[in-house]
């Protein structure tokens, strides 16, 4: 056997450090490539959750503006109504528990647009809602539930009724929440036409 000459158990041994060093290698690279999927999970997630945050943002942000679209409207109605020159107003007073609570009617009874704004009234109880009611020369006429916001106010356009035309009296009653066909609770509001 020369020097330099590879032998037959030389030759084994270097391929067995090669291998393992292969391995090895493979090994690192399989767990480096394992921690930058997971680190890649992770990012994914967190990009899902900041969307999620996003998405929620802008859905508060429409509904606000919504919100004010609706209040502008309203306001705008509101204001052409007080605008007409046949427009009437009658103040309405608070009756029994409610008797802090203040209300005013502003309505035309050539168009028989009307709408009722009320403070200083608490909430309606738990299956109760207060409902409007046009008394004019027979039986009283349900205009519709009032909803009263957390800080007392409440705004409702009433439906366009005949009896708005001539009405003698607006009232507000504390009534089951699924409404009623006539006044069966007390009166909360209420407002003679002069």
């Amino acid at each position: 056997m020369a020097p330099g000459n590879p032998t037959a158990e030389s030759h084994p041994r270097w391929l067995a450090f090669l291998a393992t060093g292969a391995a090895v290698a493979f090994g690192a690279g399989l767990l480096f490539t394992v921690h930058q999927r997971d680190a890649a999970r992770g990012e994914v997630e967190q990009l899902r959750g900041a969307q999620d945050a996003a998405e929620a943002r802008v859905r508060a942000v429409n509904q606000e503006r919504d919100a004010l679209l609706r209040r502008l409207a309203w306001e705008a109605s509101l204001r052409d109504l007080v605008a007409q020159p046949e427009a009437r107003t009658v103040a309405l007073a608070g009756q029994g528990p409610a008797s802090g609570a203040k209300g005013r009617v502003i309505w035309n009874p050539a168009t028989r647009e009307a709408v009722l704004v009320v403070s200083g009234l608490d909430p309606a109880p738990a299956g109760r809602t207060y409902e409007l009611w046009v008394m004019a020369d027979g039986a009283p006429v349900p205009a519709g539930a009032v909803v009263v916001e957390p800080d007392g106010r409440a705004a409702f356009r009433l439906p366009a009724l005949e009896q708005t035309s001539r009405v003698r009296t607006f009232v507000v009653t504390l009534e089951p929440v699924s409404g009623s066909p006539a006044p069966t609770g007390p009166a909360i509001l209420s407002g003679p036409v002069s």
